[in-house]
């Protein structure tokens, strides 16, 4: 069993992993689960949901926690004083046609998503103690530590990914140093913390050193982080314009042409976030040199703040419109203090769970712009259902009814599962909203979404939006177009519980995949007249009689 091998077993093999050099995050709850007993499914406590803040748990390497990877970390024994953790060299290769090359110093905090990196990070722990003559004393605790990161752009190629897999193995040599794969969107703060605030993610190769966006005047990036150190760009991909942007956040926008940076700030950007916008945007303009193979263009820059609203016209002929126009998320309200959140409800191992959605650089009682990301809803196992709290408003996003495998008991199983799942998440949502109102929200209301039909309000929630052919096929399959249009929640639940269809439609096999129904309860969709014509009594009557008879009637009504 994998985890569970004798000593003699791993002995046979020169290359298996040690446990105890591993890195992992610190154990932390997340994901929970619920019954799901057909007709029995229970929504979980909102409550405990909305006021979860579990702040980042840190980096566990070589069984210590070294926490965001600088300052002090924290400590298993609560008795004992962390160590603090302090950076000593950072090095880092770029992978191309089976191998490695240096990237030079000047490059290091620029990443390309269609490439694969591999990062050194050198580190060492000390311990400090304050002393009333001296001050504060450090002194190091053991000898200089090493980690290996291979960083894999959402665009990279599969064999590279392979490829870094197996030469970080090689530069660990024979010390066997602790390495660690880190996708796009995902970086840990000890990794962003390497690059002091620069990390700036690029479209395109690093082999070209030249970006998909480099063809046009512009460029555009978005801001991500909420610690100084760990703040990072990415860029929006083209096509790009003003309705890129987003009313709560700071973006950077480069004019290639004019050797410009402009530090865009929404007008209800949070002050940290416009001060942290401007540092970013002055080190992006402080590397934009002849030294730099990866310089946007080989002269320096200068900084210009730009506030929403403000006349630019340079700004305006490569964002038409953006001093004036309304943004996607300008209908949202955002009462003091909201933390934006997002979960995903999905069935697994036989049971319906959700799973909070963290960005893992987020910090303690504040949330990021962008909770997360669109993929951890369309590349989510299917059936899939999310929610998304940004401040007076819950969105409730529908994924769609995945197809029928060979491992599902039929096309009813599969329904089952979707209706089912619907119930329980829809149940909690209404408890969730009732949660927020309790907690002063007056004026919250919540929304259901269906995939591929996003409103504008909730995709400005994302720091960028593709939209999804695919997607809308399959949802196509389960609902019609004229249901496909965000509503209200109350109005989806009383239209689920409402809905009926004819006697004859159901009685059809297989059943329509257009239509929601629970296959092992179909007499719940039809009206009372069609019902004692089935089953030639009454709802209340037929309710009364056990279970087992009740699947008799069925069978003998057609409808099992």
């Amino acid at each position: 069993k994998d985890g569970s091998e004798s000593v003699l077993f791993r002995s046979k093999f020169h290359d298996w992993p040690d446990p105890g050099k591993l890195i992992k995050t610190a154990p932390a709850k997340t994901s929970y689960t619920s019954s799901n007993k057909s007709g029995n499914v229970k929504s979980v406590c909102a409550v405990g949901m909305r006021r979860r803040n579990d702040p980042y748990p840190g980096l566990i390497v070589l069984q210590r926690n070294l926490g965001r990877g600088r300052g002090e970390a924290p400590s298993d024994d609560p008795c004992l004083p962390g160590v603090v953790v302090k950076t000593v060299s950072v090095k880092k290769w770029y992978i191309k046609d089976n191998s490695c090359q240096d990237v030079q110093e000047d490059a290091y905090a620029d990443f390309f998503d269609e490439d694969t990196y591999i990062v050194r990070w050198v580190y060492s722990l000390h311990s400090e103690r304050s002393n009333i003559k001296s001050g504060i004393q450090s002194k190091q605790v053991g000898s200089d530590q090493t980690i290996f990161f291979f960083w894999q752009g959402n665009k990279c190629r599969v064999n590279e990914k392979g490829t870094s897999a197996l030469i970080v193995i090689e530069l660990s040599g024979s010390e066997g140093d602790p390495q660690i794969r880190v996708a796009q969107g995902a970086e840990p703060p000890a990794f962003l913390q390497m690059f002091d605030g620069a990390m700036t993610i690029h479209s395109g190769s690093y082999s070209l050193c030249t970006g998909s966006g480099s063809k046009s005047d512009m460029r555009l990036y978005a801001m991500l982080g909420q610690l100084e150190h760990e703040c990072h760009l990415e860029e929006i991909a083209s096509p790009i314009s003003a309705g890129s942007l987003r009313s709560r956040h700071c973006a950077i926008v480069v004019d290639v042409e004019r050797s410009q940076v402009y530090a865009w700030h929404g007008k209800s950007a949070p002050k940290a976030c416009r001060s942290n916008a401007l540092k970013v945007a002055s080190m992006l303009a402080s590397r934009q040199t002849s030294a730099n193979p990866c310089a946007i263009c080989p002269q320096d820059k200068s900084v210009r703040e730009v506030e929403h609203g403000d006349a630019c016209i340079r700004l305006d002929k490569l964002l038409p419109d953006c001093s004036s126009m309304k943004f996607w998320d300008e209908g949202l309200e955002f009462p003091d203090a909201s933390v934006p959140r997002a979960f995903l409800f999905g069935v697994a191992s036989g049971s319906f769970d959700y799973t909070p959605l963290v960005r893992q650089w987020r910090t303690t009682g504040t949330g990021p712009s962008f909770p997360a990301a669109q993929a951890a809803f369309y590349a989510a196992d299917q059936p899939a259902i999310g929610f998304v709290e940004a401040g007076n408003d819950l969105f409730v996003w529908c994924g769609w009814m995945r197809e029928v495998t060979e491992d599902d008991r039929g096309i009813g199983s599969v329904k089952l599962k979707w209706i089912e799942l619907k119930k329980f998440a829809f149940d909690t949502a209404k408890s969730y909203l009732a949660d927020m109102k309790k907690g002063g929200m007056s004026k919250c209301r919540a929304t259901v979404v269906t995939a591929g039909y996003e409103p504008e309000a909730f995709r400005s929630l994302f720091l960028d939006w593709a939209d999804s052919d695919e997607a809308k096929q399959a949802v196509g399959k389960i609902r019609p177009c004229s249901q496909l249009e965000p509503v209200d929640l109350e109005q989806e639940l009383a239209s689920m519980a409402g809905v009926t269809y004819p006697l004859d439609l159901l009685r059809s096999k297989p059943l329509p995949d257009n239509i929601d129904v629970d296959p092992q309860a179909l007499e719940k969709y039809l009206n009372d007249a069609d019902f004692e014509i089935a089953f030639e009594k009454t709802r209340e009557e037929f309710n009364k009689i056990p279970s087992w008879k009740q699947v008799q009637l069925r069978k003998k009504a057609g409808l099992f």
